[in-house]
């Protein structure tokens, strides 16, 4: 019993620490776009959080809009391509993918915000298997 109480704390305290990571590697970016106005910088720090943080979701779609905005700064067209990704692979994050879909109208005003008009429908599987400690129900 001690030892899965310890390892419980461990994996508390290892999500904890990526989630940290995340949001200062996020606010450094941040550092970077809006004050200092060093928008290659803010762009690596950027997509080292999405690269680094996948699993830290909220972060990593706000690496990803901050991506575009940053692209969309500089003139450059992909912009489009990270608030794309962002309504395919971060449709949980409703917040950030309304913030996508509202760039993707203003950058294309006759699209609906979704990719050649087709509606963005996205299955993701969040749970397989048994509780929330793989033991069988």
């Amino acid at each position: 019993m001690k030892a899965l109480i310890t390892f419980l704390l461990l994996v508390v305290f290892c999500a904890a620490n990526a989630q940290y990571k995340a949001e200062k590697l996020y606010n450094s970016a941040i550092y970077q776009e809006e004050i200092t106005g060093n928008l290659d910088q803010a762009i690596a720090l950027y997509t080292q959080l999405v690269n680094q943080y996948p699993d830290e979701r909220i972060m990593a779609a706000k690496g990803l809009l901050h991506l575009g905005l940053t692209h969309e700064k500089l003139g450059k067209p992909n912009a489009v391509d990270y608030y794309q990704t962002v309504l395919s692979q971060y449709s949980d994050q409703t917040e950030i993918v309304s913030q996508s879909r509202n760039r993707l109208k203003i950058l294309n005003p006759g699209n609906s915000g979704t990719a050649n008009n087709v509606i963005d429908i996205n299955l993701r599987q969040v749970w397989e298997g048994g509780d929330a400690f793989g033991w069988p129900s």
